[in-house]
């Protein structure tokens, strides 16, 4: 088992069938695509703010097979510090970075309610993984390019690579280093894959399945029946991530 993903969640979810949401219904969907490591953010941390400290439970339950970022919630007045500290004495747990989900919560990723938490990510260089999608005006190509610009440090995942607007944000990633697509949901796409790679470079691609929302498998398909190398296939399903994460772990 030596493949990562760095984008999934955990738990149920209101309206949507979520089978195999439990830590160790994962783990077994894990294990029979042969993935070691998954990065997750649950829903519950999703949903309700302050509740990243379940999440914790979660990594001790998963027995090292999980990691976890901490979900950032944009409203609410004096959160950063409190939620910050907490962070901070959770890290050794298996957090490794932040999750802003800017259409979910319905602010950009570049409003200045977000900043203290993009200059904190810079400074300590760490993962972030935002979701993404061409059009939406929080979380477009141009919110994505001036937060790039601004905090050059982030290990920054681009979730879903922009959707629909993949190569777009692939010419972006490939104009930043820090800067990373993954195959979450955009994967499914027919010609996505090798666009990104063709466009960005392999090293610019992680591997994401939103676990539990989708079959592992069918994503793991889409990289390795697509047209590229197999050199750049393990860089897509391990290699990127193990770097990302060596320093972070």
């Amino acid at each position: 088992m030596n493949f990562i993903d760095l984008h999934g969640h955990h738990g149920a979810y209101v309206g949507f069938p979520m089978p195999r949401s439990s830590t160790p219904e994962m783990i077994r969907e894990m294990d029979r695509h042969q993935i070691a490591t998954l990065v997750l953010s649950p829903h519950r941390a999703l949903i309700e703010p302050g509740s990243n400290g379940a999440t914790a439970e979660i990594l001790r339950e998963a027995s090292g097979r999980f990691l976890a970022y901490w979900v950032v919630h944009p409203h609410g007045e004096g959160r950063f510090e409190r939620e910050i500290a907490a962070f901070e004495a959770a890290r050794a747990l298996g957090f490794v970075g932040f999750k802003f989900h800017s259409s979910l919560h319905q602010y950009p990723l570049d409003g200045p309610r977000f900043e203290p938490w993009w200059t904190y990510a810079d400074a300590h260089r760490l993962l972030v993984l935002a979701h993404t999608w061409g059009g939406d005006t929080r979380c477009g190509l141009e919110n994505c390019r001036r937060v790039a610009e601004k905090w050059p440090n982030v290990r920054f995942v681009l979730g879903h690579s922009g959707y629909h607007e993949h190569e777009a944000f692939a010419r972006l990633a490939g104009a930043h280093e820090h800067l990373y697509l993954d195959t979450c949901a955009v994967g499914c796409l027919d010609g996505a894959i090798e666009a990104m790679v063709r466009i960005a470079g392999s090293e610019k691609v992680v591997f994401g399945t939103d676990l539990p929302w989708f079959d592992p498998g069918y994503l793991m398909g889409a990289v390795k029946y697509s047209g590229i190398r197999e050199e750049d296939r393990m860089n897509i399903l391990r290699e990127n991530a193990e770097k990302i994460l060596a320093p972070l772990r």
